[in-house]
């Protein structure tokens, strides 16, 4: 393919390729990617938009999350290839939704193989840990005793940030002291270990000096390299999405507990990153610990101290303790969360309520709008009596995070359908190339369901 070479690879690529889209490249140059790259990866939006005709491009072509695909916006996928494999997931009592892909083929008596290992399990005390700080509405009753002690807290005393040296050196050590505990198996390798710190600058430090102890062949190096080998890594908090461990060891370090300004997401991810065992080492004194425990004010320092108080309450077994910190922490939580939190302004919500108001008047076209405790970016609110608000749904979600959430999705979608309202679906790459016809169209669709309640 002459075209696509010219246009993906030549030098004079940019020039060649001047004024024209990237889905109308790739619609030409499809059978060129396919002959260079045996895998492609696409959303369902970017393939249903480049895959035309009904060429069999594909030998094969896996869908996954599909039950949040709408099956519809498949259709030319499916023309282009010889066989599907579709992966979904579903919790007991979700009611399937007729639209999505994975309903839609589960209907037509496809093949049904039931994954029993989707994810790489979770100790009890990681899902307990991440189920008690994060999850007001806790659905798998709390354990107090494990058969095997996983949590362990090093509280160090009288260990400060150093300005000097831009690390906590107590907090260091004390990670080498526990690393140098960790044993290897009978074949002499060691379980993956994550050295995770809430602070670059510790981070930075923590390499540097495992670095030292290697080059200077001091008493350890041979362990710390093995262990590197089998997978020992050290991250910033940051860095760790989608990575997971057998042992995670936590470097805590901050000036102030006040100063701490990890998000929530960033907080779970830690927890979730566990298999086996988790170390947290601390210098955060209980001074500060305590009376953060019950002030939401501040999130992270909510949840943080929450976190350690409860990791050293079930690293000392101390279940009655742990009950109580346990009950308290919820009636916080429940406080904490009550508090809807609005979207962040988004130039798109504006452009879409500009453009709407040629064929609904404005008044009725709410940005932000709170439906049932929850805030939603855009809503048109009833214009007859006994009507509902119609929700719009931008880019395939409804929450307000930047990463999606098919979980929280699902069951948010589940409740709107129980209220019955409706919910219409709008996608900003077609509304930015064409504002006036996405306008007309989902004017159209408000307008019929208008006219169902015109008396």
């Amino acid at each position: 393919n002459t075209e696509g070479y010219k246009l993906f690879f030549h030098k004079k690529n940019v020039e060649y390729a001047q004024g024209t889209y990237l889905k109308d490249i790739l619609k030409k140059t499809i059978n060129t990617l396919t002959e260079l790259f045996p895998i492609l990866l696409m959303t369902p939006q970017v393939a249903s938009q480049v895959i035309e005709g009904e060429g069999k491009e594909f030998d094969i072509v896996i869908f996954d999350n599909a039950q949040n695909i709408d099956s519809e916006q498949v259709v030319p996928i499916l023309r282009n290839t010889e066989g599907v494999v579709v992966l979904s997931e579903s919790a007991p009592g979700d009611v399937p939704n007729p639209d999505v892909l994975a309903t839609k083929v589960k209907g037509n008596g496809a093949a049904l193989v039931r994954l029993n290992h989707l994810h790489r399990p979770l100790s009890d005390t990681a899902r307990r840990l991440n189920q008690t700080v994060f999850y007001p509405d806790l659905e798998v009753a709390m354990q107090y005793a494990a058969a095997d002690q996983s949590v362990h807290v090093s509280h160090l005393e009288n260990a400060v940030w150093s300005e000097k040296t831009q690390s906590n050196e107590a907090e260091i050590d004390e990670v080498i002291r526990i690393l140098e505990e960790i044993h290897a198996t009978p074949a002499n390798t060691y379980p993956r270990i994550g050295v995770v710190c809430l602070n670059k600058l510790q981070r930075n430090a923590l390499s540097n000096r495992l670095l030292y102890i290697i080059q200077k062949s001091m008493r350890g190096w041979e362990k710390i390299e093995q262990m590197q080998r089998n997978g020992l890594g050290i991250y910033s908090v940051e860095e760790i999405a989608g990575l997971q461990f057998d042992v995670l060891v936590v470097s805590g370090t901050v000036t102030r507990l006040t100063d701490v300004t990890l998000s929530k997401k960033l907080l779970r991810k830690l927890v979730s990153s566990f298999t086996k065992k988790i170390y947290w080492v601390n210098s955060i004194s209980k001074m500060q610990l305590i009376p953060s425990q019950s002030q939401t004010e501040n999130e992270t320092a909510f949840l943080l101290s929450n976190l350690l108080l409860l990791s050293d309450n079930i690293d000392r077994n101390d279940t009655p303790l742990m009950q109580a910190q346990y009950e308290k922490h919820f009636e916080q939580l429940a406080v904490l969360y009550a508090k809807p939190k609005p979207h962040s302004p988004s130039i798109f919500v504006e452009e879409v309520i500009l453009s709407l108001s040629r064929f609904i008047e404005i008044d009725y076209l709410k940005a932000h709008y709170l439906i049932d405790n929850q805030h939603f970016a855009l809503v048109v609110t009833p214009k007859h009596e006994g009507q509902k608000p119609i929700i719009i749904r931008i880019d395939g979600k409804l929450s307000r995070g930047r990463y999606f959430n098919p979980s929280w999705e699902r069951r948010t979608l589940q409740a709107l359908e129980k209220m019955n309202l409706t919910v219409l679906s709008i996608w900003s790459y077609d509304w930015w190339r064409n504002p006036k016809d996405e306008a007309f169209k989902l004017a159209q669709q408000i307008f019929a369901i208008d006219r169902a309640y015109e008396v």
